[in-house]
């Protein structure tokens, strides 16, 4: 049997609809060697002809052998190995590697094959010195001349000691000198191998061929034997062995040629990391800041207990809640098994939380009059002071401002310190006597004190108002030295007003309806809030109140939301910046999709050829990591910055870095994993897809 063999070939093309046959039931045989010209017009079948004995293409009938193998039915793991050591292919215009140099470009197959490059270097060597070519090794392979280029092809084609070398239109782009020079290689070599060469230089044709067959219209119409050979080489195994090493030419050689979109891909990638650890910072710390920051408020050393009592409406859906202050006993079956705190008397009704305010002779609206049981002992109150200083006595006349407050009074606050506001107001009670004669006694609460702001705190500012901390002691204080004048001449006793609430009914509304709770611990203030909602929870009869709770609740219910938002936000950047890059990558590889076709040609595999956009796009990602983690903490730390000065958010962001799920530093290679397996789907589905175009369109010259 014949070394390659050619059985009722036929190639059918379709353009526009219509059908017609490159190659029309083509067989032929051919030798282990010599110099076989294939001549003919152009469009006559010549290259058709060659890309099918290349396995570049597969007949559309028929069947191509080599050494009995069938190799129009091979995979791709076997054409990789016919091409990497059985069948070179040279090309009229020598499909080189400008940016590789003329050693770099020869020893390339040897590289693919997994030959150590200090051996495959030395065989290079000799092959140079052996057709003299040992002046190219200095040379710049992008300056070398046409017949240069193509001696080099034949190299690379020669390195891997192939059995048979195809050449299409070697010369067709030399001069008469070059041409010449290149014929001598392929008569020289054609001792050895067979070498079958696609020409339209019909006297080179006739001077250097052992046999010559001629092809119109796609069928063979002469074949002439001027030197017959009858070997064949019965070894039909394919061993291989292969090495990605040889990809880090090419990776070198793109990241320099795409180093624009390389820096944008870096960009890209640097934004998308630096959102997805921000989100994760955002929602490791914003739980743990928000908690901290409801104690960084005043108020929430205050809470009130009041109790509702359901009445239904007879023979009707409808009911309707009555509100008054519980008895001590209720209260305190609540607070104290829970709570260091202390439970008083609500004045609110004699002392309204929004007096009338003014400063130097302007009225200040919309601030809230706050009681603190003792800003002489908070236990909040040194942790949010920002300027002044804690006060000095229990003195309604000593009082504590928000920021908020103070630049209602002055924008530069610090200048607020030591100014005197006025709060005044009034309140009336009426006394139900019993007597006829005298049935009501009225009493005025009436006062006016002049508070001296000693200090100012910054506070959690979420949903935050002008507010005027006051000593609840101080107040109190005073109401037990204030008589209720009529009611006293009545009783023919001693009555103040603190009394009057103390002994009030508790469904009056001098009772206020409620008792103040007063937290002496910082600890206490996740019970509070877990009683308060538990007691909405079992619609206790007994409801617990804090503008602090209020605050805590809508404010981590935005969280919450914005979570979520931000959740969506990241899953959208990190998949459309992986689109991006894969996006990127395709450009790339369709910018060298002649490249990659031609490592196919040399045997390299697909996913080594993949590898090598893969690893510039690792490499970028690698960078791009290192960056993000760079620009992260001084980012981390500025943000966090920002948020204490202008919200009271400490550590608001806080990138799980040392434990993430419970599992020490698991946050950065699982980043990493994620990151790159995510990617590498974006950048092997469209080089995929876009690889599954014939290697013979990629080839033919633009």
């Amino acid at each position: 049997m014949s070394f390659f063999v050619l059985k009722h070939v036929t190639k059918t093309y379709s353009i526009e609809k219509r059908s017609f046959n490159a190659l029309n039931d083509v067989s032929l045989s051919f030798a282990n060697k010599g110099l076989v010209s294939i001549v003919g017009k152009s469009g006559s079948g010549k290259s058709t002809l060659l890309n099918v004995l290349m396995g570049l293409e597969k007949p559309t009938n028929g069947e191509v052998y080599y050494k009995n193998q069938n190799i129009t039915k091979i995979s791709k793991s076997s054409f990789s190995k016919l091409h990497l050591f059985e069948i070179s292919m040279i090309y009229q215009h020598y499909n080189i590697f400008d940016e590789l140099t003329p050693l770099e470009n020869v020893i390339l197959p040897l590289l693919i094959r997994g030959i150590n490059p200090k051996r495959a270097e030395d065989m290079a060597l000799k092959l140079f010195r052996k057709f003299s070519l040992g002046y190219l090794l200095k040379q710049n392979t992008e300056v070398l001349s046409g017949g240069e280029k193509q001696r080099i092809a034949i190299l690379r084609g020669l390195i891997t000691n192939p059995k048979v070398i195809l050449a299409d239109e070697p010369v067709g782009a030399l001069d008469s000198t070059n041409a010449t020079m290149v014929m001598d290689m392929f008569k020289e070599i054609s001792k050895e191998k067979l070498v079958i060469m696609v020409s339209h230089h019909k006297k080179l044709v006739e001077q250097y061929s052992d046999r010559i067959i001629s092809i119109e219209d796609g069928k063979i119409i002469g074949d002439e034997i001027i030197n017959e050979y009858k070997g064949y080489d019965s070894d039909n195994t394919l061993k291989a062995s292969y090495s990605n090493l040889w990809t880090k030419l090419f990776i070198k050689k793109n990241l320099k040629a795409n180093l624009k979109k390389n820096i944008f891909s870096l960009v890209v990638n640097v934004f998308g990391f630096l959102v997805i650890m921000l989100s994760f910072g955002f929602s490791n710390g914003s739980k743990e800041s928000e908690r901290e920051a409801l104690r960084n408020n005043l108020a929430c050393e205050r809470a009130t207990i009041t109790k509702k009592i359901t009445y239904k409406v007879e023979n009707s859906p409808l009911s309707f809640i009555k509100q008054t202050r519980p008895s001590r006993d209720e209260v305190n079956e609540i607070v104290k098994p829970n709570f260091h705190a202390e439970v008083s008397y609500n004045y609110s009704y004699l002392f309204s939380d929004y007096p009338e305010i003014t400063y130097n002779s302007t009225r200040i609206d919309s601030a809230e009059f706050m009681p603190i049981y003792s800003l002489c002992d908070s236990f909040t109150l040194p942790k949010v002071l920002k300027y002044g200083a804690l006060p000095t006595k229990e003195s309604i006349e000593q009082i504590v401002v928000n920021e908020e407050f103070a630049k209602s009074i002055d924008p530069n606050i610090n200048k607020v310190i030591d100014k005197v506001i006025i709060f005044s107001g009034q309140s009336e009670i009426s006394y139900a006597t019993g007597d006829n004669d005298n049935p009501v006694i009225k009493d005025t609460y009436s006062y006016s004190y002049r508070g001296k702001i000693v200090g100012i705190v910054k506070e959690f500012n979420f949903l935050n108002t002008p507010k005027v901390y006051y000593s609840y002691l101080s107040l109190e204080r005073e109401l037990k030295n204030t008589l209720m004048d009529n009611l006293s001449r009545y009783k023919n006793e001693r009555f103040t007003f603190y009394d009057y609430v103390n002994n009030v009914k508790d469904d009056e509304s001098v009772s206020g309806y409620s008792y103040n709770l007063f937290l002496k611990s910082v600890d206490d203030l996740d019970k509070l809030y877990l009683l308060i909602q538990e007691n909405k929870e079992n619609e206790s009869a007994l409801e617990i109140s804090s503008s602090t709770y209020e605050i805590y609740t809508t404010y981590s219910s935005f969280i919450d939301t914005f979570s979520i938002a931000l959740f969506a936000f990241m899953v959208i950047a990190f998949f459309g910046v992986n689109f991006i890059i894969g996006m990127i990558s395709l450009s790339s590889f369709i910018e060298r999709k002649k490249e990659s076709a031609i490592l196919t040609s040399l045997g390299a595999k697909d996913k080594s050829i993949s590898s090598i956009f893969l690893l510039e796009n690792y490499i970028v990602i690698g960078a791009s990591l290192v960056l993000s983690f760079l620009i992260i903490f001084p980012a981390q730390l500025g943000l966090n910055a920002i948020f204490s000065n202008v919200f009271m958010l400490d550590n608001l962001i806080k990138v799980p870095i040392r434990s993430f799920l419970g599992i020490p530093y698991l946050f950065i290679p699982l980043l990493i994993i994620i990151s790159l397996l995510v990617s590498t789907l974006f950048i092997l589905i469209p080089l995929t897809i876009y690889k599954n175009k014939s290697i013979v369109e990629e080839l033919r010259d633009e």
